[in-house]
């Protein structure tokens, strides 16, 4: 069974890599990034998406299971005030403690971070 679990979870951070490389939920130190930071992680029913530039457009943002299926996803619109995004997962399909992918797009550039809910 682990075997499995751990086939099925390296198949779905492959197919998320080749969008874009992949982060751990930690701080981003790439420069023209505009997310800084997701944090917590591990989190119970909210998340934070810490903004490094404020970019004037959507955000659309994707939580995805281990299994790769959908479970949350929302289009925030933003401004030159906005600093920090706040993700209430708790009414949402996320409620088995796990590993989640979320995914983040931003003026056409996609990142993946991989969290962990307890």
């Amino acid at each position: 069974m682990h075997k499995i679990l751990l086939t099925l979870f390296t198949i779905l951070l492959v197919s998320f890599s080749a969008v874009s490389a992949e982060k751990s939920g930690f701080e981003n130190r790439n420069p023209g990034q505009e997310v800084q930071s997701i944090y917590p992680n591990p989190f119970i029913n909210t998340l934070f998406l810490k903004l490094a530039s404020v970019p004037t457009s959507e955000i659309y943002v994707k939580v995805f299971d281990i299994l790769g299926n959908e479970v949350y996803a929302n289009v925030f619109e933003t401004d030159k005030l906005t600093k920090v995004i706040e993700l209430n997962l708790e009414a949402e399909k996320v409620a088995k403690r796990g590993v989640y992918m979320v995914k983040v797009e931003i003026d056409g550039q996609t990142s993946i971070y991989r969290l962990f809910k307890d």
